[in-house]
């Protein structure tokens, strides 16, 4: 019997999910202990006024994904198909400074010693894209 070329692929899919569910409860008691360190710091009220333009980029992005949506203030107003609308409120906890930390030490880490500069640009875009699929608090 010949083994399908597909096999390593599927095995390597396999082990990368059992990793990433592995890791997940740690990202999440990170952004716990993140949380806890930035409110005793004091930049909730900071990141509090970022939160109004990511309403609004938030807006345009369902907007161009055909939704309709609109922003007021720290709210994201969403209408369903039958034109309901559900209010949404977004906290500074909600704007993704903790990923941002997660991702800026995973890039310390990926990025050392010598690599080529396509390497480089990879890591980065897997750091990215990691942090996208599974760095962002769970509500």
């Amino acid at each position: 019997m010949t083994q399908s070329r597909t096999t390593p692929v599927f095995a390597m899919l396999l082990a990368v999910t059992a990793v990433l569910l592995v890791v997940l409860p740690f990202i999440s008691t990170f952004d716990d202990l993140l949380t806890v360190i930035g409110m005793r710091l004091g930049i909730a009220a900071p990141l509090q006024w970022i939160v109004p333009a990511e309403v609004r980029v938030t807006v345009v992005l369902l907007g161009l994904l055909g939704m309709h949506a609109a922003a007021a203030g720290n709210q994201l107003v969403v209408w369903n198909a039958n034109g309901a609308p559900q209010t949404l409120f977004i906290s500074w906890n909600c704007v993704g400074w903790q990923s941002l930390i997660l991702l800026g030490l995973s890039l310390m880490v990926g990025l050392r010693g010598p690599m080529t500069l396509a390497t480089r640009i990879q890591v980065i875009a897997l750091g990215v894209l990691g942090t996208v699929l599974a760095g962002g608090p769970l509500p």
